[in-house]
């Protein structure tokens, strides 16, 4: 992924005093759309970062009781 591919589909909102107040991303700039998705997909697994480990062998064992 190169950096200035990414950079095309970041445009910045600003107010009256020119400040930075906001980024606009570009969905179809596969790049940035790629970005977004990983970003996604960050957050649900930091959101679920304390959630109860099962063993492997445990859900294998579950599924198999199911069929």
């Amino acid at each position: 992924m190169e950096t200035a591919t990414i950079q095309r589909g970041i445009s910045y909102v600003t107010n009256n005093f020119g400040e930075k107040t906001a980024m606009m991303f570009d969905l179809k700039n596969e790049a940035i759309k790629e970005l977004m998705e990983d970003l996604m997909d960050t957050l649900s697994a930091a959101e679920r970062i304390n959630d109860p480990v099962v063993p492997f062998n445990e859900v294998r064992a579950r599924i198999k009781a199911k069929l």
